[in-house]
């Protein structure tokens, strides 16, 4: 859980001090109609970076890739509304990719476990840590004025956090 949290909190510092850092400026490109936003000049994005993103991810349209002392980040939403942040070193190597789901577009395999060991249990949010060799999900679940964090990593779900709170109705 402490690594998630870390890479979570750098993930969102790095974005924060580079959203005051430089406006955003938007380039078109008019033969397929797309774009890509950037917080610097595209000659100052690494080439090793962009080309695995592309590689990784295909072009994104909306990308929005942001460059800061500890790297760069690029955030683009899928096709289904997941919120996708990737992680490059200063050199433009892949550090780590982190995904935030909703209920409806969490992963097949996050809600069946789920679904099995926390009968009555609904999904609030799915968190996901990618640093290339496996995934840690962290996954909000709430039940009647219960809520719960759990945690899924290498085939094994544990439970983290459990808040009693009264929630408005869903």
């Amino acid at each position: 859980m402490n690594r998630i949290v870390t890479s979570a909190a750098l993930a969102v510092l790095l974005l924060s001090a580079l959203q005051g850092a430089a406006q955003l400026v938007t380039y078109h490109f008019p033969i397929n109609n797309d774009s890509l936003i950037t917080n610097v000049p595209l000659n100052e994005i690494s080439t090793r970076a962009f080309r695995n993103f592309v590689k990784c991810f295909g072009f994104r349209p909306s990308a929005e890739w942001r460059k800061g002392p500890g790297g760069y980040s690029v955030r683009f939403y899928s096709a289904d509304s997941a919120v996708y942040t990737v992680m490059y070193s200063v050199r433009g190597a892949p550090l780590e990719t982190h995904v935030s789901y909703t209920r409806a577009n969490a992963p097949d395999n996050v809600r069946s476990v789920i679904g099995n060991l926390y009968t009555g249990s609904s999904i609030l949010f799915v968190e996901e840590l990618d640093r290339g060799t496996r995934s840690i999900f962290q996954i909000g679940l709430v039940r009647q004025d219960v809520v719960q964090i759990v945690e899924m990593n290498d085939g094994e779900t544990k439970t983290v956090q459990v808040l009693q709170h009264p929630l408005p109705a869903w």
